[in-house]
């Protein structure tokens, strides 16, 4: 930030404190980048005398991003009092505010007003708007949502889903991802992720079988995220977990710590204990770990 403010300063110097492009960029910097400054970010701003809708976005993205929600919904409010025109890009900010705030009434509210603007059709905002009403656990309405859309992608796929395992509807989300590949849409590797999850929350085995064998026919198994989910399911399916982590490598601990740490009921102890010996991993985490079996070995 020492360098961003010795270029704010030199702007101010110059003259151009309120070049709306050079507002964009500095703001920008504090509000979105890891090594900004919110604060700042809002100092800037409110010194800026005529901002556009560029600017208020940034300060909404920012202020989301930084997890202040509260702020975030009063720069909503002046925006729209000094004129402001809210887009796609401020209603996809601000609906992820409303479901991590888990207020129902505000997420309502903010679906008014893009019913209001005409962006309920707009491709990410409907998107997100089904994402925020799984957030908020109100589930039928963000089915309604999805049905709603005449043709769905792959996104909006996988947030109806991932909705769906959120709540606890983990037979609703496999029947949607069938549905889904019935309909040739093509899954990706976050489709596998949660349809996997939901597999394990129901231990449906013949299930599990199905997807793990349309991920290797996808070429979906040698990536980090679906071996740790594959690990995840209960263990009697998989006598082949040495062959996922062939596929895996030795890219990730957590793998063979998810390995260890499965239920007890599920007794996997030994076998992860015969592997870990081989790998040159810290094994004071895997001995703890290890400890919870041994009542079931």
């Amino acid at each position: 930030m020492k360098e961003m403010k010795q270029v704010h300063a030199n702007v101010i110097i110059n003259g151009l404190s309120q070049n709306l492009y050079l507002m964009g960029k500095i703001i920008g910097f504090c509000a979105v980048s890891a090594h900004g400054s919110m604060d700042y970010a809002v100092t800037v701003f409110a010194k800026t005398e005529n901002p556009d809708g560029f600017l208020w976005n940034t300060m909404i993205r920012g202020l989301v991003r930084t997890n202040r929600a509260d702020e975030t919904v009063k720069y909503y409010k002046k925006m729209q009092e000094n004129g402001g025109i809210a887009d796609n890009f401020t209603f996809s900010f601000l609906l992820k505010i409303c479901g991590q705030l888990g207020s129902v009434k505000l997420g309502k509210q903010m679906h008014c007003s893009v019913l209001k603007h005409g962006l309920e059709n707009h491709v990410h905002v409907s998107n997100t708007l089904i994402h925020m009403y799984g957030m908020l656990r109100v589930i039928s309405t963000a089915k309604e949502l999805f049905d709603e859309m005449p043709e769905p992608g792959i996104v909006a796929w996988n947030t109806v889903i991932d909705c769906h395992v959120y709540c606890g509807k983990y037979k609703e989300a496999l029947e949607l991802f069938l549905k889904m590949y019935g309909s040739g849409i093509a899954f990706d590797e976050a489709t596998l992720v949660v349809v996997l999850s939901a597999c394990s929350s129901l231990s449906v085995l013949g299930f599990g079988k199905l997807v793990h064998s349309l991920a290797d026919n996808a070429g979906f198994n040698g990536l980090v995220l679906v071996c740790n989910s594959l690990i995840d399911m209960p263990v009697e399916l998989y006598d082949g977990r040495e062959e996922i982590d062939a596929r895996q490598g030795n890219s990730e601990t957590k793998a063979w710590k998810q390995f260890c740490w499965a239920p007890p009921r599920l007794k996997p102890g030994p076998r992860a204990y015969s592997k870990t010996r081989k790998r040159n991993w810290p094994r004071l985490v895997f001995f703890r770990d290890l400890t919870v079996h041994i009542p079931h070995i």
